[in-house]
C-alpha cells in the first residue's frame, strides 16, 4: 500500500501540471476563440434575418451582412472544411460530383443558391426558408467544431496566404457573387477578417504596423473601384496581393510553429515570388510522393522513351507523334490520328506543357494521376496498341535500355525493367515540361516592360468581364481549382461540330465515362498557357484561331448560338465584348507563351543490333 501511495503523489502532480499547462494555453488562445465565436454568431444571426425576410430588399440587405461575416471567416472555412464549403456553403451554381462518394450528383447549395433565389423573387417561400435554415445549422456545427481547435497563429497565417490566392484566382474572377457581382467589396471583407484575427497575434510593433499598412492600402485600392467589370486586377495582384503574402511569410517564423503541417500544393517561402512556379510544391502533384531517388536519370530515360516508337505495337508511333515539342507538346491537327494511320481518334491532343500541375487527365478525366495516363495510351488499341509486358520484353533485349534502367532505379525489379519503371520514367520526363516564364510571368516578377497596354487590359478582361478566369484559374490558367488544387473543373460548353455552329458535337465526354446525363458534353478545362501554338482548339479541334474561340464564348457558347444544350455550364447570354476587347483578350493569351526552351532536338535511338527490324524506327514516330 505504501508503494502505491508513494506513486500516486507524483502522478497526481503530473496530471495537475498537465491540466494547468493546457488551461494556460487555452487562456492564451482565448482571444482568437472569442473572435471566432463573435464572427459565427454574427453570421448565424444574419442568416436568421435572411430567412425571416418577406421582401427582396430586406433579404438582400441581411444576406450581404451574412456574406460579410462569412468572408471574415472564409480563410478558415475554405481551407479547413473545403468539402463543406464547396458542396454546401459557397459552391458554384452548377451540379458537382464528389468523386470520393462515387458518381453522385450534388445539387448547388448554400450562399449562391440563396442569392439566386433572392434575385428570382423567391424570398419567403418554403424552399427559401429551408435553404437558409440548412446553411445556418451547418454554420452552428462548424462553430462548435472550430472552437475546440487549437488555432495557432502560424497556422492562421498560412491559411491567410491561401486565402489571398483564393481572392485573386477565384473571388475577383467571378466565382463568388454570381448575381450581385460585389466581388471586389467581398475582397475587402476578407481583409477585414484578417485584421480582426491578426490583432490578437503577438507581433512586434514594427511588424504589426507594416502588416496593417499593407492591408489598409489593399482595402483602399479595392474601394477605389468596386465595379466588377472595370476593376484593375493586375495592379491589385502586383501592388497588393504579392506584398501581403510576402509580409505574412516574413512574420510567420516569429510565431510558434504549429504541429501536423499538411502536405499542400502551395509552399510559401520568402525567396519565392507569389504566383510563380516556385510557390508550387511539385511533390504534391506526384503519385509516388516518396520515390525521389535518381529523378534526373529517370527523367532522362523518360525522354528517350517519349520519343522512341519502341513502345507502340508497330514501332512507328511514339508519344511525340501527337505531342510535338515545336507545338507546345500538342499537334496541329484538329483530332489525332488513329493507330491504323487512316481514321481519326475524334479528339484533339492537348498540350503537355505544365501537365504536371493538373488533377485529371484526358479530356474526359478518366485518369486522376499523371502516372496512370501513360499506360492508358500504351494499352489503347486505337493509340499505341501495345501490351506493356511485350514492351518490357523488347526493352530488356536492348543493352542500352538495360543500362539506363539500371542507373535510374534503386530496386532490382525496376532496374531489370518493370511496368512501374516505364510508367515512372515517362512521368518524370513530363514533369520537366514546365513553361512558366512567359512575358506575363516576367511581369509578375517585376519586369513592368514585359507587357504592353493591350495585354494588361486583356488580362483584366480575362479575369473580369469575359469570365474566362472562372474556369481557367490564375496563375496556372487551367481547370485545377486553387488554392488547394485537389480537383479539376469539367465544363459543358455546347461545342459545335462545325465552325458555323449549326450542329452540336455528339461526343458525350465525361458524361459517357460516369454515365450521368448531367455531364453529357462535359470536358476538362485545359490550360490557356501556350495556347498561341497549340491550336486547333476545343476537344474536337473545331476552331482554328483564337479569334474564333473568343467569338464562341462571346456568343454564349452552344446555347447562345441556338444549339440544344440544356445542361450548359457556360452562361448562355452574350459577353457584350466589343472588337477592341476581343483583340485585347487574344493579345493577353499570347503573352502566356513559353515553350521554346522545352523543344528537344532529335537524337539517336538505341540500336537493337545490325539485323533487327526495330532499327528502322524513326525518332518521334512516323505518324
Amino acid at each position: 500500500m505504501r508503494k502505491i501511495a508513494l506513486f500516486a503523489v507524483p502522478l497526481s502532480l503530473i496530471l495537475f501540471l498537465q491540466s494547468w499547462h493546457q488551461e494556460n494555453e487555452l487562456m492564451q488562445l482565448a482571444p482568437l476563440q472569442t473572435q471566432l465565436v463573435k464572427e459565427f454568431d454574427g453570421l448565424e444571426f444574419a442568416l436568421k434575418e435572411v430567412k425571416q425576410s418577406t421582401g427582396e430588399s430586406a433579404a438582400r440587405s441581411h444576406f450581404l451582412k451574412a456574406r460579410e461575416y462569412f468572408k471574415h471567416l472564409e480563410f478558415l472555412i475554405e481551407h479547413i472544411s473545403p468539402k463543406e464549403s464547396r458542396y454546401r456553403i459557397n459552391g458554384a451554381l452548377v451540379p458537382k460530383m464528389n468523386d470520393e462518394e462515387g458518381p453522385k450528383i450534388l445539387a448547388p447549395k448554400g450562399f449562391q443558391v440563396i442569392e439566386e433565389m433572392i434575385v428570382n423573387e423567391e424570398v419567403g417561400t418554403e424552399a427559401f426558408r429551408v435553404e437558409c435554415q440548412q446553411l445556418a445549422q451547418l454554420m452552428q456545427h462548424l462553430k462548435l467544431y472550430y472552437v475546440t481547435m487549437k488555432l495557432e497563429p502560424s497556422l492562421l497565417i498560412e491559411l491567410m496566404q491561401l486565402e489571398v490566392y483564393r481572392v485573386v484566382s477565384l473571388n475577383i474572377a467571378g466565382i463568388d457573387a454570381t448575381y450581385f457581382q460585389n466581388n471586389v467589396q467581398e475582397a475587402i471583407w476578407v481583409l477585414d477578417g484578417f485584421q480582426r484575427f491578426t490583432r490578437h497575434f503577438s507581433l512586434t510593433k514594427k511588424d504589426r504596423k507594416q502588416l496593417n499598412k499593407l492591408i489598409e492600402n489593399a482595402k483602399k485600392f479595392l474601394a477605389k473601384d468596386t465595379d466588377f467589370e472595370t476593376f484593375n486586377r493586375l495592379d491589385f495582384i502586383t501592388l497588393h496581393a504579392q506584398p501581403l503574402i510576402q509580409k505574412l511569410e516574413e512574420i510567420k517564423p516569429f510565431l510558434a510553429p504549429h504541429n501536423g503541417k499538411e502536405k499542400r500544393a502551395l509552399v510559401f517561402q520568402q525567396e519565392a515570388m507569389p504566383f510563380s512556379v516556385e510557390t508550387f510544391n511539385k511533390r504534391y502533384f506526384s503519385m509516388y510522393y516518396n520515390d525521389t531517388l535518381n529523378l534526373e536519370a529517370q527523367a532522362e530515360l523518360g525522354k528517350l522513351l517519349f520519343f522512341d516508337p519502341i513502345l507502340s505495337g508497330n514501332g512507328q508511333r511514339a508519344c511525340a507523334s501527337c505531342h510535338q515539342g515545336g507545338l507546345g507538346y500538342s499537334e496541329n491537327k484538329a483530332t489525332s490520328t488513329h493507330f491504323d494511320g487512316e481514321q481519326s481518334l475524334g479528339r484533339n491532343a492537348p498540350s503537355l506543357v505544365n501537365v504536371f500541375f493538373q488533377r485529371a487527365f484526358f479530356w474526359d478525366g478518366r485518369a486522376y494521376q499523371l502516372e496512370q495516363q501513360a499506360l492508358d495510351v500504351i494499352h489503347n488499341k486505337n493509340e499505341m496498341n501495345f501490351d506493356i509486358r511485350e514492351a518490357i520484353d523488347r526493352l530488356r533485349s536492348n543493352p542500352t535500355y538495360q543500362e539506363k534502367f539500371n542507373q535510374a532505379f534503386k530496386i532490382k525489379r525496376d532496374q531489370q525493367i518493370s511496368e512501374y519503371a516505364i510508367q515512372k520514367a515517362l512521368t518524370e520526363f513530363q514533369k520537366t515540361l514546365i513553361g512558366m516564364n512567359s512575358r506575363f510571368d516576367q511581369y509578375l516578377k517585376g519586369n513592368k516592360k514585359a507587357l504592353n497596354a493591350d495585354e494588361k487590359a486583356g488580362f483584366n478582361l480575362f479575369e473580369g468581364k469575359a469570365l474566362c478566369g472562372t474556369c481557367h484559374f490564375f496563375p496556372l490558367f487551367n481547370g485545377s481549382v486553387p488554392p488547394l488544387y485537389k480537383e479539376s473543373e469539367f465544363e459543358v460548353l455546347g461545342v459545335p461540330s462545325n465552325k458555323e455552329g449549326t450542329e452540336l458535337d455528339t461526343d458525350k465526354g465525361r458524361g459517357k465515362l460516369i454515365r450521368q446525363e448531367t455531364f453529357y458534353g462535359a470536358f476538362k478545362t485545359p490550360t490557356v498557357r501556350n495556347v498561341e501554338v497549340t491550336g486547333p482548339y476545343m476537344h474536337n479541334g473545331v476552331f482554328t484561331t483564337l479569334e474564333e474561340v473568343v467569338d464562341f464564348y462571346h456568343k454564349g457558347g452552344g446555347a447562345g448560338m441556338g444549339l440544344p444544350v440544356e445542361n450548359q455550364t457556360l452562361p448562355f447570354d452574350s459577353l457584350q465584348l466589343n472588337e477592341t476587347e476581343k483583340r485585347q483578350l487574344v493579345a493577353f493569351m499570347k503573352s502566356l507563351t513559353d515553350y521554346k526552351s522545352l523543344i528537344i532536338e532529335p537524337f539517336a535511338l538505341p540500336s537493337f543490333g545490325e539485323s533487327s527490324v526495330w532499327n528502322e524506327r524513326k525518332w518521334g514516330g512516323q505518324y
